[in-house]
């Protein structure tokens, strides 16, 4: 999922404030960039506060991390950062982010169950079972439900080392997931001031 921010300009009366800015606003494209920089930084800590909140989705580490671009616009493989000389678009092209930003029902793809990690770390770095080290693997148990919820099937737990009988909840498995949207590329009102009284600015080198 992505979106774009372009730039155009419009002028009316007398334009001797732009004459100092006249080589730059010829080419924006390091306006752009940084437009695209911000608004990835934005979509980070949008997702972050969700996860925060434990109200999120199940992967949003990944998607976190598909949006940390730096200050290049340089991601990794799941980043998405076009650039042009008028034009940016940004966003994630993981298969859920959409489904993450305006939600809906997620259900398993390949597997009969989706794993949905309860424990804080693994929710934050979107780590399934498999991804588990071997030996933990091995020693993940299934507990049927009996929450009463049609779509839980069970849980996955993880005996512990610090008594016998004792266990950790890893991972909750069901049939499938109704996911709250959690809009993370927009561009809200301190984005728009951010640009407007510091990105603009700057690259016009206005007073």
């Amino acid at each position: 999922m992505s979106f774009g921010v372009t730039f155009n300009t419009t002028s009316s009366g007398n334009l001797a404030m732009f004459e100092q800015a006249s080589n730059r606003i010829q080419n924006t494209r390091g306006l752009m960039e940084k437009i695209g920089v911000l608004e990835m930084n934005s979509a980070v800590r949008r997702v972050q506060a969700h996860t925060d909140k434990g109200d999120g989705g199940t992967s949003e580490g990944k998607l976190a991390a598909s949006l940390n671009v730096g200050d290049t616009g340089q991601g990794n493989e799941n980043s998405v950062f076009r650039l042009s000389d008028e034009k940016v678009v940004v966003g994630s092209n993981l298969p859920y982010a959409a489904q993450y930003h305006h939600g809906g029902t997620i259900y398993p793809d390949k597997a009969d169950a989706l794993a949905i990690p309860m424990d804080p770390k693994l929710r934050r770095l979107g780590i399934g079972p498999r991804d588990l080290p071997e030996d933990q693997q091995e020693r993940l148990f299934f507990r049927p439900s009996k929450s009463g919820k049609p779509n839980v099937i069970g849980v996955l737990l993880l005996p512990t080392k610090t008594g016998r009988g004792r266990t950790r909840l890893l991972f909750t498995l069901a049939l499938l997931v109704r996911q709250e949207p959690h809009p993370f590329l927009l561009v809200d009102d301190n984005d728009l001031k951010t640009i407007r009284e510091d990105l603009l600015p700057a690259h016009l080198e206005l007073d």
